[in-house]
């Protein structure tokens, strides 16, 4: 607990400083809150002297005075380090272990990323029951601090706190379900739940927690692959580290697992594609959304029409997506940078990280070197290209690890970034601009539409040499001026993390229509498995297995998932007193069926959702169907419900070479 004065240039509040100092530190603790109280009567807003009154409180044992002391000095400035140290002791020691773990996050977000910070953040989480965010920490902690002794073994304890906390029956039910539900855990996080709800039906937390575990099993069902243009173009592993979007598509991937997606690279029911090249063809039945990050000028109508959902970086080119007849979202972003725990500051100067385009250098560079030697000799730059352009001096490698990025760019006194032509004619921000001021780092731009909108006062815009000088002129005089841009970045990157683009698309995820989903999924299977095969099949085979189906039927009789209606055809030739109704979900199957077998009545339809009253047939015929189905009670219930008489099911026994079938049953399965 800290107390800290400073001198004004009042003589009487000079004079009651220093008795009040001179009494603290003799431990004379009521004269010096008398001298202090004396200042606050005449200068309301010294948020310092309410600090030093906070810390007076405390020492008393007055915790609840030392707290609203020091929220008021908050209140005057809410970046006062000392106020907010000395507020989260407070509340530590309170039990106010939720807002003391949010206080240390600002302190966090103020760069004072210590190991003693992070730990403390932790156990303020695990004990009020924050316990994903936790286990956040304790990753974000074993990160930043890897390299150092200890770092298992203290990784060990707090992990073994969090589960010791987790099992001690101490919280809520409620919160520790939550935890299951983060980390996957579905059948924990039920086991939990549904006890609860069962005495506390109406309780919304429950109700909520209830539509969370919903969520989370249907991102199961729907897991993700993000596809960059880096993926279908770079087949060197070594120069992929090179691509931007490389890091980009990582980074998002990270970002979504935290949020709950599921990532499946190899068998993907969400395609998310991140825009650098068009690509003519999407091979599976995936659910497919494009993030428009850059190259706007590659984007046609025909590009867009393999997909189902489209987010846009630049606000600007939205009206040009809908001038294209599509709807689209603005999704600005992203980044996962953070201010690094401790950086060697000002150890750089000028620097720039980007290619050279080809040996023709980029504009911002050129406009520095229009300024003359003096800002020159402070430059370094990372990227191919720039042999010819630059003095050797300048040129510091073909590439810097994106993984240390942060470090570079906190420990720079500024950050050149300009934008390819069209990006900047379409508005479409560099992410550059997001690391950098996520880094802790100030960053110089060229001039960027919309950017005030995005960034307010933050992102320093260029529009001249001229001005880019008056720039870095006021960034290396003016330490103050700087560490004002410094925060303000920080504060207005925040928006715009990968967390955040996350959210909206795992929220988008989570309305995703799953039978239209599952419909596309047995259309390709058609394409896929009947259609090159038609008029090829064992139909001797199939027409025994018909022949036995049709002898099993009377009556009205509904044929579900009739494919292309063959095998129903071959049911009413060996039995004519069948009133035959097939039914089937694809188009191709449907559209073949009406035109081939016009004699009997097709319906399309889904399974799952039987478009008949209830008793609608005799006869329900479920002829090598419920394999396809992961939940195959479903279309049995639904057969059953529209049956007056029988449900008649067959099923292949050992047999998933079918690539749409989800089980396989074994003759034991069925002897009792």
């Amino acid at each position: 607990m800290e107390n800290k004065t400073v001198y004004f240039e009042t003589p009487d509040t000079k004079n009651l400083l220093h008795a009040g100092e001179r009494f603290f530190s003799e431990d004379n603790i009521r004269e010096a809150k008398i001298c202090f109280e004396k200042i606050i009567a005449s200068e309301p807003q010294n948020h310092e002297v309410l600090n030093n009154l906070g810390v007076i409180h405390f020492k008393q044992g007055e915790l609840q005075q030392a707290i609203d002391y020091f929220h008021r000095a908050l209140e005057i400035r809410e970046d006062y380090l000392e106020s907010l140290e000395n507020l989260a002791v407070c509340l530590e020691q309170n039990k106010d272990f939720s807002e003391a773990a949010g206080i240390y996050n600002k302190i966090l977000d103020l760069g004072n990323y210590t190991p003693e910070t992070l730990v403390t953040v932790i156990k303020s989480y695990i004990y009020s029951g924050e316990f994903s965010h936790a286990k956040n920490f304790i990753e974000r902690y074993i990160s930043a601090y890897k390299d150092q002794e200890n770092m298992k073994g203290l990784q060990d304890r707090l992990n073994s706190e969090l589960h010791l906390i987790l099992n001690s029956g101490k919280h809520p039910v409620e919160k520790v379900a939550r935890f299951f539900i983060d980390e996957g855990k579905i059948a924990a996080a039920r086991d939990l739940l549904i006890p609860a709800l069962k005495q506390r039906p109406d309780d919304g937390e429950l109700q909520d927690l209830k539509r969370l575990l919903t969520r989370k099993e249907k991102l199961l069902r729907l897991p993700v692959a993000v596809v960059s243009a880096s993926d279908l173009l770079e087949k060197d592993p070594s120069r992929i580290l090179r691509w931007g979007d490389h890091w980009f598509g990582k980074e998002l991937t990270q970002a979504l697992s935290e949020q709950g997606a599921v990532i499946n690279s190899n068998s993907p029911k969400v395609l998310i594609y991140l825009h650098g090249i068009p690509i003519n063809k999407i091979e599976d039945p995936t659910y497919n959304i494009i993030w428009i990050h850059s190259h706007p000028d590659m984007i046609t109508p025909q590009s867009l029409d393999l997909y189902d959902c489209i987010f846009c970086l630049s606000p600007r080119f939205i009206q040009k997506i809908k001038n294209m007849g599509k709807d689209a979202e603005v999704l600005i972003g992203g980044t996962s940078k953070q201010t690094p725990p401790a950086v060697n500051e000002f150890s750089h100067n000028i620097v720039f990280v980007a290619n050279g385009k080809q040996g023709k250098g980029r504009r911002i560079i050129h406009d520095l070197m229009s300024l003359g030697k003096h800002w020159v000799d402070l430059l370094e730059v990372w990227g191919e290209g720039w042999d010819g352009i630059l003095p050797e001096k300048c040129i510091k490698g073909l590439y810097f690890d994106n993984r240390s990025l942060s470090s570079l760019y906190a420990s720079s006194r500024v950050v050149l970034n300009d934008h390819h032509e069209d990006m900047l004619r379409e508005g479409f921000m560099n992410p550059r601009i997001l690391d950098v001021m996520a880094s802790g780092g100030v960053v110089v731009s060229d001039s960027l539409p919309n950017a005030q909108d995005l960034f307010g006062e933050a992102l320093l815009i260029y529009k001249s040499p001229e001005e880019l000088d008056q720039i870095l002129h006021r960034l290396f005089e003016e330490d103050s001026y700087r560490e004002k841009i410094r925060k303000l970045g920080l504060k207005a990157v925040k928006q715009y993390s990968f967390r955040s683009a996350a959210e909206k698309i795992v929220e988008h995820i989570d309305r995703i229509d799953e039978d239209f989903l599952e419909k596309r999924a047995k259309n390709f299977y058609m394409r896929k498995v009947w259609a090159p095969v038609k008029g090829k099949l064992d139909t001797d085979r199939i027409r025994r297995l018909k022949i036995v189906t049709a002898e099993q039927c009377e009556g009205s009789t509904l044929d579900v998932g009739c494919a292309n209606g063959d095998s129903t055809a071959i049911m009413k030739q060996h039995n004519t007193s069948l009133d035959l109704t097939g039914l089937e979900l694809t188009d191709w199957g449907y559209q073949e069926a009406i035109k081939n077998h016009p004699e009997i009545k097709f319906i399309q339809g889904d399974a799952k959702h039987l478009p008949f009253p209830d008793l609608s047939f005799d006869t329900v015929v479920l002829d090598h169907i419920i394999e396809h189905f992961y939940e195959p009670a479903q279309p049995i219930l639904e057969a059953k419900r529209v049956a007056r008489k029988s449900v008649v099911i067959g099923i292949p026994i050992m047999h998933l070479n079918d690539p749409d079938h989800k089980i396989a049953w074994r003759i034991d399965d069925f002897k009792n």
